[in-house]
């Protein structure tokens, strides 16, 4: 007898400018671009009271596209999570980098020193 196929999700987090974004997403794959990493199906919360001002931009940036490419080296973490466990989307503030003056993060990385 076949084991029924667990639904899953992936949480990736992942590094632009001065933020870190933590996506929920039902497919992640490496990229036809050489380095780089694919994610599409994007998972957004339904009904939810609380309203976190980082997962409403998150949900405005990415709600209507159908994937996005990120850098392999933009990636921190990918996690495989159980489809029953809570999608959560996050956009973390990255302290101790500020961008130039006349620039916005989205468009400034900032390289080790």
């Amino acid at each position: 007898m076949k084991k029924k196929a667990e639904k899953t999700y992936y949480k990736v987090s992942f590094v632009t400018g001065n933020e870190m974004y933590q996506l929920c997403a039902k497919q992640v794959v490496s990229s036809d671009l050489f380095g780089m990493v694919e994610i599409s199906d994007f998972i957004f919360p339904e009904n939810k009271v609380v309203i976190d001002p980082g997962e409403e931009q998150i949900k405005r940036e990415f709600g209507n596209m159908k994937r996005t490419v990120v850098p392999h080296q933009a990636i921190i973490r990918i996690d495989e999570l159980p489809l029953t466990e809570e999608t959560i989307n996050k956009l973390i503030p990255l302290n101790g980098t500020k961008p130039p003056k006349g620039t916005t993060p989205s468009n400034i990385i900032q390289l080790p020193r």
